[in-house]
């Protein structure tokens, strides 16, 4: 064989070997499920303002969704404006933290998985829970306070505060509260059911010493079980001092979309710097 014609075959093996290396490169799939390479939001130096103290979400919703959560930010900012040390859904930081919260526990099954999953990352968040649901799973909220959870009020019954009188609200809350005293927890932290008051019922709740906490990033847990909208939801939005609105307990699949999607929210907010603290250290900053 010519010494050209043998240089000629030693290309040609080289080559043929190096695509037999790399096939299984070429041809893998992404996983469809990962997102932890979402980009979060740059924005800092967060203000409130009329248009959108809270953010809107980039998920595909109905139109009469998206109409009640556009007028939901419209009222949700006046108030904002109004009682901006008690009424708050976020606070201006440009420091990297964030707080998780979780709505509507406790329970025996999805709040138990949640905190399984946060005590594998060790990161702290605050539950809102509805005061009759503390006696049926007492040994949930003190394992929750064992970890460095916080745990704040959302009412008895989840009764929606602007349909109801300031007197009947305050009894809501203060019921509660009168639970969660008994379990050594003092903080008046109170997370109306669906995000509002009425200015009357804000100036009894500040009179009483409460502050009224929302969220500026809904992850729309409510609305989609699906892992992958809640996670973009939270990740396309985020922002430093953000509070993030997830849920522990209810709705038809035991919050499944949740419990499958915090994994990928908390990978990839660490990776992005961010620190996970309780609404009270949040407060507190």
């Amino acid at each position: 064989m010519k010494p050209a014609h043998k240089m000629s075959m030693l290309i040609y093996l080289f080559i043929y070997f190096i695509l037999v290396q790399n096939m299984s490169s070429l041809t893998a799939r992404s996983n469809p499920v990962e997102l932890i390479y979402i980009k979060s939001s740059k924005q800092s130096n967060w203000a409130y303002t009329t248009s959108a103290p809270i953010t809107e979400p980039p998920i595909h919703i109905d139109g009469n969704i998206r109409t009640r959560l556009r007028n939901f930010r419209n009222e949700a900012a006046k108030l904002c404006q109004l009682y901006p040390e008690t009424f708050l859904s976020n606070l201006p930081t440009e420091k990297k933290k964030i707080a998780l919260t979780f709505d509507d526990g406790p329970d025996s099954r999805s709040t138990i998985k949640i905190l399984d999953i946060l005590e594998y990352y060790n990161i702290p968040a605050t539950f809102f829970v509805i005061g009759q649901n503390i006696d049926r799973h007492r040994e949930v909220i003190y394992r929750a306070i064992k970890n460095g959870h916080q745990i704040a009020n959302h009412s008895w019954t989840h009764i929606r505060p602007t349909s109801v009188s300031t007197s009947e609200l305050i009894s809501e809350v203060e019921k509660t509260q009168a639970k969660l005293q008994e379990m050594g927890i003092a903080a008046k932290i109170f997370r109306p059911p669906y995000g509002l008051v009425t200015p009357q019922q804000m100036e009894a709740l500040k009179a009483l010493g409460y502050k009224a906490v929302i969220w500026s990033v809904d992850s729309m847990d409510w609305y989609t079980s699906n892992p992958q909208e809640i996670a973009q939801c939270v990740l396309s939005n985020v922002h430093p001092g953000s509070i993030i609105l997830m849920h522990c307990a209810g709705g038809p699949d035991n919050r499944s979309g949740t419990i499958e999607a915090l994994p990928l929210i908390i990978s990839a907010l660490k990776r992005e710097g961010y620190e996970f603290v309780t609404i009270q250290q949040l407060i507190n900053y």
